[in-house]
């Protein structure tokens, strides 16, 4: 994923075309299309955008901060996490999904990305 993959066509980013079912979690689309380090625009026969698909909770820049006042200038070694934070959340909740099954994540259809 990246800034330049949005407007990238299928051969180039991740499609449909790419298997039986392609079932995409977007965790990290915050920002215009061409700033957005995660891919905006349905790609898969399934597309969740998990809390609206932008920053996800817990890895905003707030907790940053709360750990550079922690640790002092030891906490700016974290620094990188702020970036792959929520990009590296839909790992962690597909593995979920598998994992617990007697209780599954739920996800609801909306009409807009806003709802």
């Amino acid at each position: 994923a990246g800034p330049t993959f949005e407007h990238a066509d299928d051969q180039s980013t991740l499609s449909r075309d790419d298997a039986q079912f392609v079932d995409v979690l977007h965790t990290n689309t915050r920002g215009s299309p061409d700033r957005s380090i995660g891919i905006q625009r349905p790609v898969g026969h399934i597309d969740i955008y998990p809390n609206g698909g932008t920053f996800q909770p817990g890895c905003d820049i707030q907790n940053t901060l709360l750990g550079i006042a922690l640790e002092g200038i030891k906490g700016l070694q974290n620094m990188d996490q702020l970036v792959k934070c929520s990009h590296e959340r839909s790992i962690h909740l597909f593995i979920d999904s598998l994992l617990n099954i007697q209780q599954q994540s739920l996800a609801y259809r909306c009409n807009s990305k806003d709802t």
